[in-house]
């Protein structure tokens, strides 16, 4: 028999594309003849998973198109009317019978519409709800949309029929056929779940086999190692914000005998000058780390709440303090919270809030005051994390159904 043949889009942000790697292995692992189209950079990594590379950016480079729209993400709507039809040539000619896409990954969603095929959504953050969240982007004064991008979603909207196109439609395109969700069912609430519905959770960790054993490190309470990081993202728009904050716990922990911290500044290009504000007795200052191996050893985690470093602290069972900055991840702090996974940096939490020495020690110390109720919760959603990749098989399933 031919094997299903899928078509998983994914786009040149490592980030987004370290969520999509776990549904191209299952896809293949379950038999689909899985193309992934995205950046050559990735090329290795598709084939480790078993899929077949496609280059979606030869042909169809994404710096000639002129939008400097803010966030960069708009320029994914620019770049799908653009090019849809060369994108959508090519699915053609490999046979594509379901599309996958990461929700940034406009041009997916374009191809599966025109060629009338099952497209499925590969949900890219947390709890996304289109109607709550379109607003919000609409209002934000420090996002600029280019003209080249108004033409653009006039073009998906007559030429594509594409009705509900938007300047933003790469952070809110939900797919009537399924929603591959990328966190365990729990983040989600009865009356969220309903608008994602078709859904399935898959969850956004790596293979099952890539995943690390337990930790015991951190019942050593004689020595406590705090782990800093605001991912990547944050540093093209908040530097100011998160060097603030930075300095800030740099000299809280500072202050605290038998406390180390290490700082990882996500690759970002600063200035000597600026580094240097921050460097502190017993604080170890890194432009990248690994992630992995850094919560292995920590024994809480200061987090943005970006959902790939949420869902890694979970599985290492590390208590997060939660520093949000903007789009999904003050709601995904307020879930940690509820869920008792992670507690607020200040009293008066709110994104890119002014943050204290005294807000440091605060948070510091009732994470060690309520080190096993934490460690209780997050042992739980550890299974939560491992039991969404079980079913990995399931939902692979799923989607190769759709053809």
């Amino acid at each position: 028999m031919t094997k299903p043949v899928v078509a998983v889009v994914a786009t040149f942000e490592e980030s987004h594309f370290a969520r999509v790697r776990p549904v191209v292995a299952a896809l293949a692992a379950a038999g689909a003849d899985t193309y992934v189209f995205t950046h050559r950079r990735f090329e290795a990594e598709v084939a480790d998973d078993g899929g077949r590379f496609v280059d979606l950016y030869a042909g169809r480079p994404l710096e000639v198109l002129g939008d400097d729209s803010s966030p960069t993400a708009v320029r994914e709507v620019t770049y799908a009317a653009h090019y849809a039809d060369s994108v959508i040539e090519e699915m053609g000619s490999l046979n594509a019978q379901v599309i996958a896409y990461d929700t940034f990954a406009v041009v997916g969603r374009v191809a599966g519409h025109v060629l009338g095929i099952p497209y499925v959504n590969l949900c890219s953050g947390h709890n996304i709800d289109p109607e709550r969240h379109l607003p919000q982007l609409y209002a934000n004064p420090r996002f600029h949309i280019a003209d080249v991008c108004h033409r653009a979603v006039e073009r998906l909207r007559e030429d594509y029929g594409m009705k509900e196109a938007s300047p933003f439609f790469a952070m809110a395109a939900l797919s009537p056929h399924l929603n591959v969700y990328g966190e365990p069912p729990q983040f989600l609430t009865p009356a969220e779940r309903e608008v994602f519905e078709p859904v399935a959770f898959f969850g956004s960790l790596p293979r099952a086999e890539l995943v690390p054993t337990k930790n015991g490190v951190r019942t050593n309470t004689d020595e406590v190692k705090v782990y800093v990081s605001f991912g990547t993202v944050i540093w093209r728009h908040f530097v100011p914000v998160a060097m603030a904050a930075l300095g800030a716990i740099a000299r809280a922990v500072a202050q605290r005998p038998g406390t180390e911290a290490l700082i990882t500044l996500g690759g970002a290009a600063l200035a000597a000058d600026a580094i240097r504000g921050l460097e502190q007795p017993g604080v170890r200052i890194e432009p990248y780390v690994d992630q992995w191996e850094a919560l292995r050893t920590a024994s809480m985690f200061v987090t943005h709440h970006g959902m790939k470093s949420t869902h890694e602290a979970l599985v290492n069972e590390v208590p997060m303090l939660s520093y949000p900055f903007f789009w999904d991840q003050p709601s995904m702090a307020t879930r940690c919270q509820e869920l008792g996974l992670a507690v607020a940096m200040s009293e008066t939490p709110s994104p890119q809030c002014t943050l204290s020495e005294a807000d440091v020690h605060r948070a510091i110390d009732h994470v060690l005051s309520n080190r096993d109720t934490l460690h209780d919760r997050l042992a739980e959603a550890r299974q939560w994390e491992l039991d969404v990749i079980g079913n990995r098989p399931v939902v692979a399933r799923q989607i190769i159904d759709l053809a």
